[in-house]
């Protein structure tokens, strides 16, 4: 239980920690008279288009706020780049709730649009907000911005989904003006989905291929792991139970092995990543309990348990820095049991073995993980993992609850 509340401290401590962290990369910006400052810009896992950014000049100045008013590019090397525009931003949501009619209802703003990339003829950005991602166009020749439009809605009397994909009519049309409408890019626009993959690769085409750079590369990636470590494991039956007194337990420590893949938003940042592993355990229980009754009953269980788990899990890297990262995590477990050397008695010395409902053991059941451990020079992690108490025993009045401490090391391949 301390361990529990051990992790609990962490949860509420890493939100100020992660607050309070910086994580300045070289870049540079441009203010409103076209005056270039390179320094460092706070790089962040930034799912929405930012509105403010960080920035200093140099690594030992005071941190400044830079946003809209005072900015129209902010650049971080490599990485991103932000533009200041004013668009046209489509309101309506792609997913539910989706709208009865095409709603192609707009607002006006002035926002910072991510540069994907960009050529000779056009130059390819992106907005996203709380509502949905946005793709634009900008238009080298006349200087003009349009949103490349997508909207879904339901259509009401059949209740069937539609979809009006009218980025495609934009992009033939930019082709078609720059003469780099060939068989091969009709046939690429047409099928073309909205996402940045596909849609950036036309652009590219658009610009001659040769002279379109991505300037904002997909910055998600994956990465392996594997590892082993120890797990201390306590099964306790509770309510009304027909076979022991409620809190009777006990407890078996044994090895476990795991692997899996982690799929990360940035793998620059690493701030926020997804979490699929599997892990392989085991344990051996024995209970006993004797009762002041009638009849002197005594009670005996014991059973071997082989768990292999299925645990997708959201992981957080409240502190991160280039060799040394800190993290909390909490997931969903699918626990798969066999079980060996079930045996269950009641007897008493007057009349021996008695019948009666036996434990029924659950093949399958589910348990909540709690994480936190430090990822070190980006290859070893060590870890701990607290699980809530599951049901591996399910009767009417009665049951017993597995809970779990692991300790173990992972060690990390790939990005």
């Amino acid at each position: 239980m301390r361990s529990f509340y051990a992790f609990l401290f962490f949860l509420f401590l890493a939100p100020v920690v992660a607050f309070s962290q910086s994580n300045f990369k070289p870049g540079y910006i441009v203010n409103l008279n076209s005056d270039t400052t390179r320094g460092y810009v706070d790089y962040r896992e930034w799912v929405n288009n930012p509105s403010m950014f960080i920035f200093k000049p140099t690594t030992d100045a005071q941190p400044q706020q830079i946003d809209i008013n005072n900015t129209k590019v902010v650049s971080v090397n490599g990485l991103e780049q932000y533009e200041a525009y004013t668009a046209q931003i489509s309101t309506a949501y792609i997913s539910s709730p989706l709208p009865d009619h095409l709603d192609t209802s707009f607002r006006k703003g002035k926002v910072f649009l991510k540069l994907i990339t960009k050529g000779k003829n056009a130059a390819m950005y992106a907005y996203t907000d709380k509502i949905k991602p946005r793709f634009y166009a900008f238009d080298n020749e006349n200087s003009t911005l349009a949103e490349l439009g997508h909207y879904v809605y339901m259509e009401p009397k059949n209740r069937v989904e539609k979809t009006d994909s009218r980025y495609r009519a934009i992009l033939y049309n930019l082709a078609s003006k720059f003469n780099a409408l060939d068989e091969k890019l009709n046939r690429k626009i047409r099928v073309a989905d909205y996402n940045e993959n596909e849609l950036v690769t036309i652009f590219i085409a658009l610009n001659g291929n040769a002279n379109s750079p991505v300037i904002s590369k997909n910055l998600s990636g994956v990465r392996f792991f594997a590892g082993a470590g120890i797990k201390f494991n306590n099964v306790s039956f509770n309510g009304a139970t027909d076979f022991f007194t409620a809190g009777t337990s006990s407890s078996s420590t044994t090895p476990t092995i795991s692997i899996g893949v982690d799929y990360m938003i940035n793998k620059q940042t690493q701030q926020l990543f997804i979490r699929a592993e599997v892990t392989a355990s085991g344990g051996s229980y024995a209970f006993r309990e004797s009762f002041s009754d009638v009849l002197n009953t005594t009670t005996a269980f014991k059973f071997k348990q082989y768990n292999i788990a299925i645990v997708p899990q959201l992981i957080y890297n409240y502190y991160s820095a280039e060799k040394f990262k800190a993290y909390i995590g909490a997931g969903a477990a699918i626990n798969f049991a066999f079980y060996q050397d079930y045996s269950y008695s009641k007897t008493s010395p007057m009349y021996g073995p008695s019948g009666g409902p036996q434990p029924n053991l659950e093949k399958i059941w589910f348990s909540v993980p709690l994480r936190a451990g430090f990822i070190i020079n980006k290859r070893v992690e060590p870890f701990a993992v607290y699980s809530l108490p599951g049901s591996i025993i399910i009767n009417q009045v009665s049951g017993a609850r597995l809970k779990s401490l692991q300790l173990g090391v992972n060690y990390l391949f790939g990005n």
